[in-house]
């Protein structure tokens, strides 16, 4: 990855490594194509994420989207993790 800073202090700039690896994983997974797209809208349509959802319910999410993405000959915990 190229990063290229365009103004103020240079100290000042921070990228977080985890934020790439992030975006490369969901690549990798189908997660950033129409299929992806589909399958996460298709998941999380009516569902209700207020101040009282809990982070099972999106982690349970995110699995049903992965599932719907993933090759179905993936391994399981490889798909799930």
């Amino acid at each position: 990855m190229r990063v290229m800073w365009t103004g103020g202090n240079s100290d000042q700039f921070y990228v977080d490594t985890a934020a790439p690896r992030l975006l490369l994983a969901m690549k990798h997974a189908g997660l950033l194509t129409e299929k992806g797209a589909r399958a996460t809208a298709a998941v999380w349509k009516g569902a209700v994420f207020d101040s009282d959802t809990r982070w099972e319910f999106c982690r349970e999410k995110a699995r049903e989207v992965l599932a719907a993405v993933l090759p179905a000959d993936t391994v399981l915990s490889e798909r799930l993790g």
